[in-house]
């Protein structure tokens, strides 16, 4: 615009001369056309001293702003989520949803964003919820009319008022609304939301995981609650039926083969790093 006259500038139906070019900053890269994925079975018995101390500030800074909420309530876990950014938290799952169509869980960014949804969710809100908050996962029990759904295990989303039930998602992702009376709580140390934190991802980009489907390397299905309310330890055995893979090829048997002593490899590696970062953490 400093090229042409003063004029050019508010004359009516003036025709500006420009030649523009749009730029996108910074320039897109192959980096950005990637997947990430978690791992859900790579929990972290002991966390360091890095991992744990942000939480805690969180629950004591939280912990004043709710004060109805036992901070005991929101079960904390940390999980090696992949070997991508593994110093860095990739993102947190906060069980529970508040609507319908809730599939049970919420993703959020950051521990304190995390922990801030789990304590909303581990707030009272009415006297006939009964000992239950959103978010807890729990055990269904004392049903008449469908007996083959006690002992079936599902995350309580909502407690709706006017019916006085919960609105519950099912391992099996169906949905049930349940009276209180029909609910358990899964042990004394779920009783309230769960905050999974993950630290560190996996991440493909669109092309290369579509190769390594094609391959037989992954397998694929869709998450339900399941996934959640089961233990770390029991969650790889809870795919059994539900993984689809490509069919396999020539080339899928062969990757396969050399892939397997390839990984292996890499999880015993991978284990040092881990070992040594934790201890570096702590003595810091």
């Amino acid at each position: 615009l400093a090229r042409l006259e003063q004029r050019a500038l508010v004359e009516p139906g003036a025709v500006l001369p420009l030649d523009v070019t749009l730029l996108k900053e910074p320039a897109p890269d192959c980096g950005e056309d990637h997947i990430t994925a978690v791992n859900l079975t790579r929990i972290v018995p002991q966390p360091s001293l890095r991992m744990a101390r942000p939480v805690e500030a969180a629950k004591e800074a939280l912990a004043q702003r709710f004060p109805q909420v036992d901070p005991s309530r929101v079960r904390v876990q940390h999980y090696r989520g992949g070997p991508c950014g593994s110093g860095e938290v990739a993102c947190c799952i906060v069980t529970g949803g508040g609507s319908a169509g809730s599939s049970g869980w919420s993703v959020a960014e950051g521990i304190i964003a995390a922990l801030e949804l789990a304590f909303s969710r581990a707030t009272p809100r009415s006297t006939e919820q009964g000992e239950f908050v959103c978010g807890q996962p729990v055990r269904l029990a004392g049903l008449v009319a469908r007996p083959d759904l006690n002992d079936a295990l599902g995350i309580a989303l909502r407690f709706d008022e006017s019916s006085r039930r919960w609105l519950v998602r099912l391992a099996d992702g169906d949905g049930k609304a349940l009276k209180p009376a029909n609910l358990r709580p899964l042990s004394e140390a779920q009783r309230g939301p769960d905050v999974l934190i993950f630290w560190g991802d996996a991440q493909w980009s669109r092309t290369q995981l579509l190769g390594e489907l094609a391959r037989g390397h992954w397998g694929l299905c869709r998450a339900s609650a399941a996934d959640l309310v089961a233990e770390p330890a029991t969650r790889r055995d809870g795919l059994e039926g539900r993984l689809v893979y490509a069919p396999k090829t020539e080339m899928s048997e062969a990757f396969l083969t050399a892939a397997a002593a390839q990984m292996q490899a890499e999880r015993e590696r991978r284990a040092r790093e881990e070992a040594e970062m934790d201890a570096d953490a702590d003595a810091d």
